[in-house]
């Protein structure tokens, strides 16, 4: 194939992203803060009916909920706050950092590393179902390309129809680019977005196409 055959490639601007690759916002945060405040609220009610390993596991079910929402920080922030509150606020002596019986330092460990382990887990499963899911979006669509191709006719439609679905698959905007009369490329389809390339962008494919 010689370059005046080719079809200059597509110029995008958005890459595929979901929540998991955002980083962690205030609001994360905030929400691991509540959580084992929650958490807090809930153990100070059980403390009289409940011995203390089964307030561990009202905190373990905040480390799960904060990390449910995808975030390592938040999560992690979670299970250190909940070793903190639970010995602040429920291992003798009470309201107090200090602990009397040296016991419970063993079980400040466990719990953190239980902690720190669920939180892990539960984000790498959450992270396998969302890629499976994109993998799966991505397989229908190019499915769906390759009938819709199959029943094209024509340039100008197979373009469309191409750019159309390549937009969808990488969840961006693409531009196909031919070279007209003296070799100058021009967009012949887009999609995925509401601008056409920008000057910059333009010349950026003129140049590669111009030294193929």
């Amino acid at each position: 194939m010689n370059k005046n055959e080719m079809t200059a490639g597509g110029i995008g601007t958005n890459e595929p992203h979901g929540s998991l690759a955002e980083p962690a916002s205030w609001r994360d945060y905030g929400f691991s803060v509540a959580a084992v405040g929650v958490c807090t609220a809930a153990s100070f009610a059980a403390f009289p009916f409940f011995g203390l390993p089964n307030l561990v596991m009202i905190y373990l079910l905040g480390v799960l909920a904060t990390a449910a929402r995808g975030k390592r920080g938040p999560a992690a922030m979670a299970s250190a706050l909940s070793v903190l509150c639970f010995d602040f606020f429920f291992v003798p002596p009470r309201f107090n950092l200090s602990v009397s019986d040296a016991q419970y330092f063993l079980t400040f460990a466990v719990m953190f590393v239980v902690a720190m382990l669920i939180s892990h887990l539960t984000i790498r499963l959450r992270e396998e179902a969302e890629g499976a899911r994109r993998g799966q979006r991505r397989t229908a669509l190019i499915h769906s390309f390759t009938q819709q191709l199959a029943g094209t006719r024509g340039l100008e439609n197979v373009l469309r129809v191409a750019a159309a679905h390549l937009a969808d698959v990488f969840d961006g905007a693409v531009a196909v680019l031919l070279p007209e009369a003296g070799g100058r490329l021009a967009v012949k389809a887009a999609a995925g977005g509401s601008r056409d390339p920008e000057d910059k962008e333009l010349g950026v494919a003129q140049w590669v196409y111009d030294r193929w």
